[in-house]
Parts: structure tokens; C-alpha cells; sequence
């Protein structure tokens, strides 16, 4: 197996001693962005060295699964040497959010795309398949795990997990108490305006970097800004995120976006802005000519340029929004969306948690191979 160069995301020791030594925290909640931790694992000699290994063998390439188990076992390990408190909220999505898909069909359309450099169709599809059944098992075996939840989610994006339990408290927010998220992603940065508790552990190459929220708007826009935290969501839903495929609004950039959002909040809140844009209201409306400026570099434009903009101001910001997304689920009015909201918030409740020889003999059975002492580390009191 390849286990030990699929997640290269660790910290150093020193990295979460400085954010322990912020507020002396004694519990430290850990979020993991599984697909962006996983950094290594659609570069195509993995691929290639994955999809051999179950040629070769009767048994399922278990890299992706170990690799987690390690990761977790370094950090319980960690936990009891310092003597605090450790839990473990690790989240993926398999990219077919039924949210985002109902605003924009265009969304992360580019990524879909990818032939994976030019694999043939049987060689891609075994790779997928190792992924879910990987992804399977972590999550059967990772929710018996003590102090692990795993959050494997089929039709919504797995980003806004964080935001979504730091915002509605289903864990504590004490302030003996930090929340920690392990990902790349800067739309994770909203999380950080919830409390003064969370953190962003950010991995590029070599360089490893912690974000605190005071770091957010200069990160973002990276230039010195006088923007709040919390207007985040606002930046980026009148910018665009090219990586996702949504688009931003023509001529507005992260040099100028402040302008925009100041002449913004003019007129409204965040908040009511929020809540506007989710029910479709429109946002500007005639009396309010002169605000529709905010969307263009001239002094006066075009009722279609406004009005183009506006609905576009509108969509990207339903893309990106943390917030507006978790109206929307808080929301939910249909038997479906009800369902999944459920589903989702049921992982925190009647956690089940089993032997740690149970659990053994049952991989033993499935002929799942696995490092015994990154198990018993992780049952470890």
C-alpha cells in the first residue's frame, strides 16, 4: 500500500502548541477536509500505482484508509502527550451537491471534465471505485471510532460541515475550547468570523501557516484592507471563485471589491442581504438608481447591465455563501431536503462506539488490513 504519501497534511507539534498557548485550551476540535488533505492522491503515478495494486491482488487497496487511521493516530498521540482533549470531524463530498446544482449547472462544471490525464474509461473507473469503497469503510469504521465523526455526503457540498455545526452549536463553543480546520480552501476562511476559537491550518508545499480570524480579509484580497471578517461571503460572491466556475462581476476585482461592498451596506446588512437573495427578492429597487452603480466601473449603465449584474451578484453569492446555504438547510421544507438535513445532524447524536477487539475480528472478516497500533491509539484513554 502507498498509505504513508497520501496525506501529507501534518502539522508540527510547535504549529498547535502556539494555538493551544493562544487561550490555554484543554479540548482541541479537529475538522478535516479529506479531499484537500489528500494531496497526493490524484497525481498519476498514485493513480496508476493504486489501480495496479488491485490488478495484481484480490483484495481492495486500502491506502486511503490507513492513511486517514495514521493521520488520526499522530494527533491522539499528541493530544495525550500534552494532556488535552482531542475530537476528529473529518467531512468529503463526492461533488454533486443538489443545492448548488439547482442554482448553477455551470458549477465546478470544469473539474467534471477531467479525463484524469487521458486514463483509459476502465482504469478511471476502478480508481473511483477504491475511492467510495475506501470512503465506505471510513465511514462505518470511523464513527465507532471514540471522539471521531465521518461525514461521507452523496448530494451536498461537504465545505460548509464546519460552519454549519460551529454556527448552530452542535458542539460546544467554550471558550476553553479550539476548532482547528485542516484545508487549503479559502471559502473555509468564513468559518473563521464565527467565534475568536477558530482556526485554519493551511498546508501549501512546504510553507505551513495557521490563519486566526483578524488574518482573514488581508489573506483573501491579499493587500492590506480595512474589510471585516464577516464580509467575507460578500468579496466573494461579487468577485467569483474561478476555481468553482462561478462568475463575479465584470470589472470589480479584489483591488476594488472594498468600494463595493461599503456602497453595499449603504443599503442593507449582510444579514438582509442574505436573506433577500434567498427568498429572490430583488435588491435594488428603481428609487435605488444610484447604488446600482456598485456593480460598474461607469458612472451610469445600462437597466440590462444592472439587472444582469444584480441576478449575477445574486447566483455567485448563493454559491459561496456559508451562511446562505445554512438558511436554506435550516429551512428545509421538503421531504427530501428534510431527509439530508437529518441524516447530516443525526451523526452527532447516539454515537456508537464499539470494543476495540470487536472492531478487529470484524476487519479480520472483511479482509481489511489495517496497522493494529494506529487502532489502539485511537481507543487509547
Amino acid at each position: 500500500m502507498i498509505s504513508s504519501c497520501l496525506m501529507p497534511y501534518y502539522p508540527k507539534y510547535s504549529i498547535l502548541d502556539e494555538i493551544i498557548s493562544d487561550n490555554n485550551y484543554k479540548k482541541m476540535n479537529i475538522f478535516i477536509d479529506l479531499k484537500n488533505t489528500l494531496q497526493t492522491l490524484y497525481m498519476k503515478n498514485v493513480i496508476l500505482l493504486m489501480t495496479e495494486n488491485i490488478k495484481k491482488s484480490n483484495f481492495l487497496d486500502t491506502s486511503i484508509l490507513q492513511s486517514v487511521l495514521e493521520f488520526l493516530s499522530w494527533h491522539k498521540i499528541y493530544s495525550l502527550k500534552r494532556g488535552i482533549e482531542i475530537n476528529f470531524y473529518i467531512f468529503y463530498d463526492f461533488g454533486n451537491s443538489f443545492y448548488h446544482q439547482n442554482v448553477d449547472k455551470k458549477y465546478k462544471i470544469s473539474r467534471k471534465i477531467d479525463d484524469l490525464f487521458g486514463l483509459d474509461s476502465v482504469t478511471r473507473e476502478m480508481f473511483f471505485t477504491v475511492i467510495q469503497r475506501n470512503l465506505k469503510i471510513l465511514e462505518k469504521l470511523g464513527n465507532k471510532i471514540p471522539n471521531t465523526h465521518v461525514l461521507v455526503l452523496e448530494h451536498l457540498e461537504s465545505d460548509f460541515v464546519p460552519y454549519y455545526i460551529l454556527r448552530n452549536n452542535l458542539i460546544e463553543l467554550d471558550e476553553k475550547n479550539c476548532h482547528i480546520i485542516y484545508s487549503n480552501d479559502h471559502d473555509l476562511m468564513q468559518c473563521l468570523y464565527i467565534c475568536d476559537h477558530v482556526f485554519q491550518f493551511r498546508k501549501l508545499g512546504k510553507n505551513k501557516s495557521v490563519l486566526r480570524k483578524s488574518d482573514v480579509p488581508n489573506k483573501y484580497l491579499k493587500h492590506q484592507t480595512s474589510l471585516l471578517p464577516e464580509h467575507l461571503p460578500l468579496a466573494m460572491g461579487i468577485i467569483g471563485e474561478i476555481g468553482d466556475d462561478v462568475k463575479g462581476i465584470t470589472g470589480i476585482g479584489k483591488k476594488t471589491v472594498e468600494h463595493a461592498i461599503s456602497d453595499l451596506l449603504k443599503i442593507y446588512t449582510d444579514q438582509e442581504l442574505y436573506k433577500k437573495i434567498l427568498k429572490n427578492e430583488e435588491l435594488f429597487p428603481q428609487e435605488l438608481d444610484y447604488y446600482k452603480n456598485i456593480f460598474s466601473n461607469k458612472i451610469t449603465i445600462k437597466v440590462v447591465e444592472q439587472e444582469k449584474n444584480e441576478k449575477r451578484f445574486s447566483k455567485s453569492l448563493k454559491l459561496t455563501s456559508f451562511e446562505i446555504l445554512s438558511r436554506f438547510f435550516d429551512d428545509a421544507n421538503t421531504t427530501e431536503a428534510f431527509k439530508r438535513k437529518e441524516n447530516f445532524i443525526n451523526i452527532f447524536k447516539n454515537k456508537e462506539s464499539v470494543s476495540l477487539p470487536s472492531l478487529k475480528k470484524a476487519l479480520s472478516m472483511n479482509k481489511i488490513f489495517i496497522n493494529e497500533d494506529d487502532l489502539d491509539i485511537l481507543f487509547y484513554k
